[in-house]
């Protein structure tokens, strides 16, 4: 039995996608998401709680550690932790990778520790920290094989690959030219990619959605409403305040129109003069349902594409690619094997 694991671990979320395949033909494919949330355990005082809280216990380096929903909930975390570049070498990053492991491992009912692992890293930080992740990755999974691929080459592998890791149908990578924006809670990932070789110059990045999280914030300060909850709000778009519902759409749309256009601005930069000769722009992350459409409407691109399920578009790629290099080695497309 073969495993790819697509995992990326996000600044609002880990996601990921686990399939397992015998012959060839994929037996189980799961995927899951949990809240980026780290804090060090603490006891509870009520069955209720312990057991709630059991899933979401991990331990690493010998200290227990709570993430996602039970992070939030008994710890308070603020997602200040994953808000900074150096976030891959830190602590945290480390017990979200091996609880998310841990999570799909439960979820398989089998073990997935010794396949093939393949994360990402904002396009910005990949060359830099490409092989200290890999090290990383590679110490706290021994067993496993452990790739590295800049975050928008996952949302590009789904449109060269399909869900079994085979060829797309109908589309031709070698003569197919993409613009990639990946619209993360830190970052926003740009990738260029030419008759399917991946274009040096087009990997950047600004800002994510926090940046308008921040801005939101601001703008409805008489409500104290703080980073957390004004990145929950960009979704609902309704403020709970002493019991009343307030809608809140205008400022959403304020906070978003202002990352809107630095994310416009950047695209123009990167793609130039090639904006007319691709085939497509791959919309993906988080933020795509919020801030595709604006771009859209900001840029008049016709040839934006959101992606389906866009915030497990990373994810999803990166187990697509692993499928196809355990099915039949590494595909011999340039950008599928851009992996450290």
């Amino acid at each position: 039995m073969s495993t790819s694991v697509g995992l990326d671990i996000g600044r609002s979320s880990p996601k990921i996608v686990i399939a397992q395949t015998v012959d060839g033909g994929i037996v189980s494919r799961q995927e899951l998401l949990f809240p980026t949330a780290v804090c060090p355990a603490i006891p509870l005082s009520t069955d209720t709680a312990m057991q709630r809280a059991a899933v979401d216990t991990v331990t690493y380096e010998g200290t227990q550690w709570f993430v996602g929903d039970t992070a939030i909930l008994q710890g308070h975390d603020g997602m200040g932790s994953g808000l900074r570049d150096d976030w891959v070498r830190t602590t945290e990053h480390a017990v979200l990778a091996v609880a998310a492991i841990e999570k799909a491992q439960r979820l398989m009912a089998s073990d997935i520790k010794s396949g093939c692992i393949i994360t990402g890293l904002p396009s910005k930080l990949y060359r830099s920290q490409r092989d200290v992740l890999k090290a990383e990755m590679k110490r706290l999974f021994p067993n496993a094989t452990i790739r590295v691929l800049p975050q928008p080459l996952g949302v590009w592998n789904t449109l060269v690959f399909d869900a079994n890791g085979h060829q797309q149908a109908g589309f031709d990578a070698d003569s197919n030219n993409y613009g990639v924006v990946e619209i993360g809670q830190y970052t926003t990932d740009f990738a260029l990619i030419k008759r399917g070789v991946d274009i040096e110059h087009g990997y950047d990045s600004v800002a994510g959605m926090t940046a308008a999280a921040e801005e939101l914030a601001r703008l409805l300060a008489d409500y104290q409403v703080d980073l957390p909850r004004a990145t929950a709000l960009l979704e609902k778009r309704t403020l709970k305040h002493f019991g009343r519902e307030i809608d809140v759409s205008n400022e959403v749309r304020e906070a978003a129109t202002a990352l809107t256009r630095l994310i416009h601005q950047k695209a123009q930069q990167i793609f130039g003069r090639d904006l007319g000769d691709l085939d497509g722009i791959a919309i993906a992350g988080g933020g795509a349902p919020l801030i595709g459409p604006l771009l859209q409407e900001l840029s008049g691109w016709e040839h934006i594409r959101i992606q389906q399920k866009p915030r497990m578009a990373v994810a999803e790629g990166l187990c697509r690619l692993g499928l196809a290099i355990t099915r039949a080695g590494l595909p011999k497309r340039p950008s599928a094997t851009a992996v450290a």
